[in-house]
């Protein structure tokens, strides 16, 4: 297996240990992506992969206020 690839697999593995359905999803989409990692090799130059399986974040807050009539 593409040595790039498994590096990527190692370090979803470790960061997101508590996700076994994530892991198992990007393991079977980076190794069926092998080919086309090897004809690019842009993309290990600028570790794509790494970068797509970077997890979206969402940051929420609450803003608590209370108006001039003293309510919240």
């Amino acid at each position: 297996m593409n040595k790039y690839i498994e590096n990527v697999i190692k370090t979803v593995e470790k960061r997101d240990s508590a996700k076994p359905k994530y892991i198992q999803c990007v393991k079977e989409v980076f190794r069926s992506l092998k080919k086309v990692i090897e004809q690019h090799p842009e993309y290990v130059e600028n570790d794509l992969l790494t970068r797509m399986a970077e997890p979206d974040r969402l940051v929420t807050f609450r803003v608590a206020w209370v108006d001039d009539n003293k309510k919240t």
